[in-house]
């Protein structure tokens, strides 16, 4: 499955999704069932809150309850915290206590969703699961978006609680002293590495410091992107920020967009799409309509596409510019129409495309068209690989054939590094088909909804 699937109405079918036993209260998470309730008990308690954004029916977020959730250090570290869950399925019947979240209803977790979205999310779309850390008084501190391993979680947990008044007594002292502690000096050896003559040592200190809880990991890559710094050093620095999920960086990179720097917006807009979050779409949309220079609308709608897949005006742009674009522009934007989600609009725009004199514009198309996988363009992919001019463009169309028919095509979404290169990106040694070594995706697979 996609990590782009929609949760496939599986709220709309109580209690058919298997849910672990209920443990018992010492042994489990001490949720909180009404969330203005928790924002006065951390208040007056002086303790940070942990706030998780989950769905039911997909591994990733089933791994919460099955292994996070229940770990002994990780409950043990979230009784020095308040828990708040928003899950918008019903596991019991009504009244009833819910089994995957002990000591509340499930009413009590489908009220709590509504509360915390709001407060917390921005978007029309909900990406789980997710952690939000907060301080006593509600403000956000930091997030964890898409499933992070139970041990940066933990980590976060301490740097969220260290320092306060809960932290410094019970039995779970000492295992938040040691997480934060070492997280602090894990981040004083890396401020002294991005200081570094060697670009590869600097480029890995600016990475790992990119999602680093500690306060000052982003200030510190910040400073090294700032005009005074030479061109490659600035490029690394907001290269790194660009880490999925990376939701910390977001405002800051949205910033650099519109420097004289055309490079810089580039890699802003880059390390945005990257993060893949629908956060800055709109922001986004808006310096399009003022951005002239052609390089950096193709970044731009790159970024937009693959962002917010799902969203009507991002597609309407993306298809309007595809349409009309420059020699130069046209294949970028096909990228980004690629990132859409398939739909018969983007069917309709991409088959004249087909008929180009460009062999990267047909490969393209036919590239998009495999992706719709839809039966009624069997006929049509099916022509192209056995009739085009170009072998590279048969090639890809027998790809593309077989994705369309429902076939496993291993790597499919970077068949585009056969004919297209980001050559604004090379500066740091990355960029073929728009993706580097590193790669866009991350290691674990999650959902995300509308």
């Amino acid at each position: 499955m996609q990590k782009r699937a929609l949760l496939a109405l599986a709220w709309l079918v109580p209690f058919a999704l298997p849910v672990p036993a209920a443990a018992g209260q010492g042994d489990s998470i001490e949720w909180e069932g009404d969330f203005e309730a928790a924002l006065a008990k951390a208040a007056k308690e002086k303790r940070p809150l942990l706030v998780s954004f989950t769905l039911d029916g997909e591994p990733a977020n089933d791994r919460q309850w099955s292994d996070t959730y229940v770990d002994p250090k990780f409950v043990a570290l979230s009784r020095k915290m308040v828990c708040v869950a928003g899950n918008i399925a019903d596991h019991a019947p009504a009244g009833q206590p819910c089994p995957r979240f002990p000591g509340i209803t499930c009413e009590q977790h489908k009220t709590v969703e509504r509360a915390i979205r709001k407060r917390y999310l921005k978007t029309d779309v909900v990406i789980s699961p997710q952690h939000v850390f907060a301080a006593p008084t509600g403000a956000e501190l930091f997030r964890k978006v898409w499933e992070h391993p139970k041990a940066d979680l933990m980590r976060g947990m301490a740097m969220a609680i260290a320092g306060r008044a809960e932290a410094s007594s019970g039995a779970e002292a000492g295992e938040v002293a040691d997480l934060a502690s070492g997280e602090r000096a894990r981040v004083d050896r890396l401020l002294q590495e991005i200081e570094s003559n060697n670009a590869e040592v600097r480029d890995g200190a600016f990475t790992s410091l990119a999602t680093s809880e500690d306060a000052r990991a982003l200030p510190a890559i910040l400073g090294k992107a700032k005009a005074e710094n030479p061109d490659l050093t600035r490029y690394q620095a907001i290269h790194a920020l660009g880490q999925k999920g990376n939701h910390g960086a977001i405002a800051p990179l949205l910033g650099f967009l519109g420097e004289r720097d055309t490079k810089i917006s580039i890699y802003a807009l880059n390390s945005l799409r990257k993060i893949e979050l629908p956060d800055p779409v709109p922001d986004i949309l808006k310096f399009l309509k003022s951005a002239s220079n052609d390089r950096v609308r193709a970044y731009a709608l790159r970024a937009i596409a693959t962002c917010h897949p799902g969203n009507p005006e991002v597609q309407k742009v993306c298809l309007a510019v595809m349409k009309t674009a420059s020699a130069s522009l046209e294949v970028p934007a096909m990228l980004a129409v690629f990132s859409l989600q398939p739909d018969p609009k983007v069917t309709a725009a991409v088959k004249p495309k087909l008929s180009s004199g460009s062999t990267a514009v047909r490969s393209l198309a036919a590239w998009i068209l495999g992706r719709q996988r839809d039966p009624s363009l069997l006929p049509l992919l099916a022509k192209l690989a056995e009739e085009d001019k170009s072998l590279e463009v048969r090639e890809i169309a027998r790809k593309t054939l077989a994705y369309c028919r429902g076939e496993e095509v291993p790597n499919y979404e970077r068949l585009s590094s056969t004919f297209y290169w980001d050559e604004d990106l090379a500066e740091v040694g990355w960029g073929a088909g728009g993706e580097g070594p590193r790669g866009g995706g991350g290691p674990m697979r999650a959902k995300r909804r509308s």
